[in-house]
């Protein structure tokens, strides 16, 4: 079942873990599915914050979530494989043992002109990256909170405009 985009951007801002290529893959366009192990629950219009993860540890940028697929793997892999990012054997060892998995259709990106380093937004709260991806919590760092309330204020529809500390990819 998918989940398309809606004008609705009010859910609270996903973060996500990847490894470093799969986020600069998202960067740069050539990967605009993100797959998922598990069910992710989020709306179409969530904030996606991008963290890159070891040797990178920084957030990256953000995305938008324009709809959520879970599926069996041998359906996903038909309908996204190629806007994955991975060959088939990456794919299949991902999901190896799931009955399901999830993918996320992503907009256009945003990406940091400085990245956040995990260092710089430890100095602001005790922070964790999660492991996979969770919601943005109340007390994770202010930054970016601020992050996510500026790009949600220069939105313009369903795409991204933000000039403060931000690019847009097109």
């Amino acid at each position: 079942m998918t989940k398309q985009a809606s004008e609705r951007t009010d859910e609270r801002p996903l973060l996500m873990s990847l490894r470093p290529r799969f986020a600069q893959a998202i960067l740069d366009g050539s990967k605009t599915v993100e797959l998922r192990r598990t069910r992710v629950s989020a709306q179409p219009g969530t904030t996606i914050i991008i963290y890159a993860s070891a040797p990178i540890m920084s957030v990256v940028g953000l995305a938008r979530l324009i709809s959520v697929h879970t599926d069996t793997p041998a359906r996903l892999w038909r309908r996204h494989r190629k806007n994955l990012a991975l060959s088939r054997a990456e794919f299949d060892n991902y999901l190896a043992g799931a009955e399901a998995g999830t993918c996320l259709t992503l907009e256009p990106p945003q990406r940091l002109h400085t990245p956040y380093e995990l260092a710089w937004l430890r100095d602001y709260a005790a922070f964790r990256p999660p492991q996979s991806y969770r919601y943005l919590a109340e007390h994770d760092p202010e930054p970016l909170h601020t992050l996510v309330a500026t790009s949600a204020r220069f939105a313009t529809g369903r795409r991204f405009n933000c000039t403060v500390g931000l690019e847009s990819k097109s």
